[in-house]
């Protein structure tokens, strides 16, 4: 959004990218899912082109390049993380590091597989950037949460299975279960286990 407080750092951001003011409201809605471009009188074709070309856009996708554009725009008010620390590639691998870590499905010890709780990744990778880079949540909480929930369940899985109640990748992000745990003031992401692609 752009605010009185920031429209300068916006206009630095897209003269440094080489964008228009048009190209940068189109991003947004699409970003955001807004249909209000359509009332707007630009030419969309190639402004699409043109977003394209700069790897802001994958058809009509926002890739992480032009969510992470966005977020550096934006003046946060939050103090989990600072955008700027953290590049594409790692944000990238922070992902790739949370979903190898979430349990494919609840299959546990003895228990048998019912449900498969690793699915729809396009949509588990477009909501964590969201948190990520939209709303300022630290990586290294989010993977530390998981990674704490997961040793609880074990821990917990004596008389019954506590997997069957994990719910899958999308809607335990869209739940925020990452605030059930304390936020660690480190800035790496640390994870000594290996997880398997399934939790034994």
């Amino acid at each position: 959004m752009i605010t009185k407080t920031n429209i300068e750092e916006v206009i630095n951001k897209l003269a440094q990218e080489g964008l228009s003011l048009d190209q940068y409201t189109l991003l947004y809605c699409l970003a955001h899912g807004l249909d209000s471009f359509r009332k707007l009188k630009l030419d969309k074709l190639s402004n699409l082109r043109a977003l394209q070309k700069r790897d802001f856009l994958d058809e009509l996708e926002v890739t992480p390049r032009g969510l992470l554009f966005l977020s550096d725009s934006y003046v946060s008010t939050k103090k989990q993380v600072t955008v700027s620390t953290l590049s594409p590639k790692e944000i990238l691998e922070a992902f790739n590091l949370f979903w190898q870590t979430y349990p494919v499905s609840d299959k546990h010890k003895h228990w048998k597989r019912t449900r498969t709780l690793r699915t729809n990744k396009p949509a588990a990778k477009k909501t964590y950037y969201n948190y990520v880079l939209q709303e300022k949540i630290r990586p290294s909480w989010i993977q530390k949460a998981l990674e704490e929930e997961i040793r609880i369940m074990k821990e917990a899985s004596i008389l019954d299975n506590r997997f069957t109640y994990m719910p899958l990748v999308t809607t335990w992000l869209n739940q925020r279960r990452y605030e059930s745990f304390e936020e660690e003031d480190e800035e790496e992401i640390i994870s000594e286990t290996k997880y398997g692609e399934e939790i034994e």
